[in-house]
């Protein structure tokens, strides 16, 4: 949840460029794939986090630059629900954390934007529900904790600052070398 609560407030913060914050994912997300294949020896074709970061982002920004209300211009309303659903469809199967992972980061800009409980409600549930699925329910509550933080960041305005983004990209591939020579040796 911190990564995806991160992922979507720089998005909207502190990000000048958008469409280059998307590319720069699905560059790494291409470049880390191989060591998350090699350290997890994954013979399925399961798509790594920034996969997941990448589209959930992709589809927010489509909505973005494109979303229109249904009374003023059907046509694209209807073209922007049909994009983002087929973009949904096809890659939450091969996504790491699935259409959960999605909903995380579309619950996160809600809740960015909005403020309201609702959207807080909501991300409690996809949490719960991806982290109890997934693994196990100690890991759903402590995914849950982290909403406290979030909670408090969020309700209280405070600025996060970007770590840098270079030292951010390279270390998801790197860790993953890691884990493989660290489960070679033991």
């Amino acid at each position: 949840p911190l990564l995806a609560y991160l992922l979507v407030y720089n998005y909207l913060y502190n990000t000048r460029d958008k469409w280059a914050y998307i590319k720069r994912l699905f560059l790494f997300a291409i470049l880390s794939q191989i060591p998350y294949m090699i350290a997890f020896e994954n013979n399925e074709l399961v798509l790594n986090i920034f996969f997941t970061l990448g589209v959930g982002l992709l589809l927010i920004y489509i909505c973005e630059q494109w979303y229109a209300p249904v009374g003023e211009q059907p046509w694209r309303f209807l073209l922007v629900w049909a994009t983002v659903s087929f973009i949904f469809l096809f890659f939450s199967v091969l996504l790491s954390y699935g259409p959960f992972g999605i909903f995380t980061i579309f619950a996160f800009y809600l809740y960015i934007k909005e403020k309201t409980t609702i959207s807080l409600l909501l991300l409690m549930l996809v949490i719960y529900t991806l982290n109890s699925a997934q693994w196990h329910l100690g890991l759903a509550l402590f995914g849950l904790l982290s909403l406290a933080i979030i909670w408090l960041v969020n309700s209280r305005d405070i600025q996060v600052r970007r770590v840098n983004k270079w030292l951010y990209y390279t270390f998801y591939p790197l860790h993953l070398i890691f884990i493989k020579v660290g489960m070679l040796i033991v």
